[in-house]
């Protein structure tokens, strides 16, 4: 059975969050094993803020290649049908990396890291077509923004947000944009027999 996709419980844990969601969108329930859950609880959230507090910097971009390693790994030596891939800067543009874009198309998610005004955040992307990307962020959000560019959908477990695809994948630093070169992070993620 699929469940619908859910959101953070901090302020800081998109990550975990939305490799979470990767797994209930590409899986039933039952077939997602436990150490799956645990080993990607245990390695996000692992940095710290300007106070020391654990967590309160979110999860580092070394600690989600890992994530995509482990998982990569499991699918070796347990047969949990699950492929990942990390790609960064320029390759994490979907004008010019047409693998993104079919990975999405052949039933693939892409973890996208998105530009925010206080700090880049991470949200799933479920689906694309020629003007617009679809996404679940797990940051919850009742209020409409604003901008024309981002829209709140509602009554779907699966996708929250419609992003014109030219805005997301602008190389500005603006609000649900892949934003700069050197800040680009993506993860693919799909379910492999």
């Amino acid at each position: 059975m699929k469940i619908p996709l859910k959101y953070q419980s901090s302020e800081y844990d998109c990550v975990p969050t939305s490799f979470l969601n990767a797994l209930n969108f590409l899986f039933d329930r039952k077939e997602i094993p436990p150490e799956v859950i645990k080993a990607i609880m245990l390695y996000s959230l692992d940095t710290f803020n300007r106070f020391g507090e654990v967590g309160k910097g979110g999860t580092t971009g070394f600690a989600i290649g890992f994530i995509c390693e482990w998982l990569n790994y499991y699918n070796e030596t347990k047969g949990f049908n699950i492929e990942c891939e990390r790609v960064d800067g320029t390759e994490a543009d979907f004008e010019k990396n047409k693998h993104l874009v079919s990975w999405l198309k052949d039933g693939g998610v892409v973890l996208a890291r998105v530009f925010q005004p206080r700090m880049y955040h991470y949200i799933l992307i479920t689906h694309i077509d020629e003007d617009s990307v679809y996404a679940f962020d797990p940051y919850f959000r009742k209020r409409k923004f604003d901008n024309p560019e981002i829209e709140i959908i509602q009554g779907d477990s699966l996708t929250n947000r419609r992003i014109m695809k030219k805005w997301f994948n602008s190389y500005k630093e603006q609000d649900y944009s892949l934003s700069i070169k050197d800040e680009r992070v993506c993860v693919l993620m799909r379910r492999i027999e």
